[in-house]
């Protein structure tokens, strides 16, 4: 799933105007939620939308060229929910 994180911020990253990437995954997906921090991905508030409850997600360009090229860090043993002082 890493990998497959990278390649699709990659892809989005070839459009020099993109500086950031924004998403709301659902909070009830743990592994997204897990792969998502080992992806660099930083978390926001928790938003209640109509069919989900949800938690903002992004990721910086500086962020992502910072780690690009370097293996996949561990990934996490817990949720970032259960840290997550929005929550």
């Amino acid at each position: 799933a890493y990998y497959t994180f990278q390649a699709i911020a990659a892809w989005i990253f070839r459009d020099p105007s993109v500086q950031r990437l924004v998403g709301e995954p659902d909070i009830r997906n743990r592994k997204v939620l897990l792969r998502l921090v080992q992806a660099g991905f930083d978390f926001g508030r928790v938003i209640h939308l109509p069919y989900k409850t949800a938690v903002m997600i992004y990721l910086s360009r500086a962020s992502f060229e910072a780690a690009r090229g370097l293996p996949p860090p561990p990934a996490p043993t817990q949720s970032p929910m259960l840290q997550a002082s929005a929550y």
